[in-house]
């Protein structure tokens, strides 16, 4: 089976996301945009190797989600090997692995929540306005790739952080 073989109802039609990705994403008011972005932008760079382009983005994002939550526990003084072993039991996990090769936005909301971890960390740690910067675009990206996040988290966070 192909990568992209069968239809999602997340994403909109590949003859659309292909010659009208902007128009289609203004468009778009059934879920967040930023998951068709990707796919349209892979369908442009890519064209026949989309899938293929899409498939490395998704392996790309599982290997570094690891390295967020290995620096997470780093950051947060636990013993390194046990954080090696942590990263290592997430990446070799069957579900990851599988994640990785499932072509819907799992994956990316995996590995927003791994790097939003990382800065939030960072952000306690010395608030620094860098960090907080950081810190909202992920969960600015976590709302505009999946309709469980709403704008109403976004807010309640920035409000408990500030």
């Amino acid at each position: 089976m192909r990568y992209l073989a069968y239809p999602f109802w997340q994403l909109l039609d590949f003859d659309v996301l292909r010659h009208r990705l902007l128009a289609a994403l203004w468009h778009l008011h059934g879920q967040p945009p930023l998951y068709n972005a990707m796919v349209g932008v892979a369908e442009k760079v890519g064209g026949a190797h989309a899938e293929q382009v899409l498939l490395g983005v998704q392996l790309i994002l599982g290997l570094a989600a690891g390295i967020c939550v290995y620096l997470t526990l780093i950051d947060l003084e636990v013993n390194p090997t046990f954080s090696l072993l942590v990263s290592l039991v997430l990446l070799l996990n069957p579900a990851a692995i599988e994640f990785e090769f499932d072509p819907l936005y799992t994956e990316l909301v995996y590995a927003l929540l791994c790097f939003f971890a990382l800065s939030l960390v960072h952000y306690l740690r010395g608030r620094s306005s860098r960090s907080l910067w950081w810190l909202m675009g992920l969960m600015l990206c976590l709302t505009l790739v999946r309709a469980s996040y709403q704008w109403v988290w976004l807010v309640a966070v920035l409000a408990v952080l500030l």
